[in-house]
């Protein structure tokens, strides 16, 4: 199934990023890994991760002659940088706690909690757990209160900030390569292609009995990313062949009348120029809080808005001449951020030092998000 092929675009030239939507000042100097914002209906603040070993924190306000809703047709927003931690590798996750604390894990095996400073001054860091390989995944629980990272060391832990040794933690058979957390599900994907979700709620269980985990529709090839549905009642995941795949977790699990899965962030043999279909990794999936639509981001160069329920396309791919590499909904879904920036996805020898890596903030319109009517 596909709903839609992307026009032709070179993605990956020098030349500088065009777009209307809000460019963040000082972002990184290498690729940009991970963003997050707060999930408070209060704070916007958005940090990002990157290769070059930092972690950044943004405050975005309102300006002064446009409020912030959805029916924006401006950025109307301006952001103000925080500050930075550093870590000892490559940063490969972040995430944030309603209180605007800071959590990043990366390459050094270690991930860090960050209390940002309203005043200014030297950062306030703590190193919050630790792994025998690079944390590839990290997900902070209120309602626990704890912090959940997945490792390529193949593990899951569960973690009390109080503590310096895991509260819990389990083994799975293969690396973590995605996870996502909505109270009571945690939900990880690993190398070899399949999802094992775990019911939080009076103690930590696997979901299916036996601990045996959910077949992706999309195996074929390598997640790439992971994102639970607002009610809890399922997930979506994207690969790097450029599908996405719809799953259920309640009663409608294995439902072949409401899962599938579909083509995305590709570009139709016929619209190429040598008549070859060029297909590109899902980098991001990111569902809107209100509505249950989501937004997918790519190796393409683009991001689209989608209805899983209805099966079509919301708002047409907005494209780049780079890679999106990470791209997240704030709490109240009238904000996308996404980064433009290298992913890494063709190795080192298509790295170009040239290319910027910016973040962006989209204004989101209600039409653009909110499902249609038939």
């Amino acid at each position: 199934m596909s709903w839609g092929g992307l026009s032709s675009q070179t993605v990956g030239s020098t030349q500088p990023v065009a777009s209307p939507d809000l460019k963040l000042p000082d972002t990184q100097a290498d690729g940009i890994s991970s963003l997050a914002f707060a999930p408070s209906e209060t704070l916007n603040l958005v940090a990002a991760g990157s290769w070059d070993n930092s972690v950044r924190l943004w405050n975005l306000q309102e300006q002064a002659s446009q409020g912030l809703g959805m029916a924006s047709q401006s950025p109307g927003i301006m952001a103000t940088p925080i500050g930075e931690i550093k870590h000892q590798g490559p940063v490969l996750d972040v995430c944030m706690s309603p209180e605007g604390n800071v959590f990043s894990a990366g390459c050094d095996n270690k991930a860090m909690m960050w209390t940002p400073n309203p005043a200014g001054g030297a950062p306030q860091t703590q190193q919050i757990a630790e792994h025998s390989a690079p944390i590839k995944c990290i997900a902070h629980v209120s309602q626990l209160p704890c912090i959940v990272t997945g490792s390529w060391d193949q593990t899951v832990k569960f973690w009390d900030m109080r503590q310096s040794s895991p509260a819990h933690q389990f083994q799975l058979p293969h690396k973590i390569t995605a996870m996502d957390c909505r109270y009571p599900y945690l939900c990880v994907a690993t190398s070899n292609k399949e999802v094992y979700v775990y019911n939080l709620a009076g103690g930590i269980r696997p979901l299916k009995p036996g601990g045996a985990p959910i077949q992706s529709q999309i195996k074929a090839f390598q997640t790439r990313c992971l994102s639970m549905f607002p009610d809890c009642s399922g997930f979506a995941i994207g690969n790097i062949e450029g599908r996405v795949a719809i799953h259920y977790i309640d009663h409608r699990q294995g439902d072949k009348t409401v899962e599938f899965a579909y083509k995305c962030h590709r570009i139709d043999a016929k619209d190429t120029p040598n008549k070859t279909a060029e297909i590109y990794a899902v980098n991001s999936i990111s569902f809107h809080n209100r509505y249950g639509t989501f937004a997918t981001a790519g190796a393409d160069g683009s991001y689209a808005f989608w209805d899983k329920d209805k099966r079509q396309r919301l708002k047409a791919p907005t494209r780049f001449n780079a890679p999106i590499s990470c791209a997240s909904f704030n709490h109240r879904g009238d904000l996308y951020g996404y980064a433009v920036s290298y992913d890494w996805s063709k190795g080192s020898e298509h790295y170009n030092k040239q290319q910027s890596n910016d973040v962006f903030i989209h204004v989101v319109k209600e039409d653009e998000i909110k499902p249609k009517k038939k």
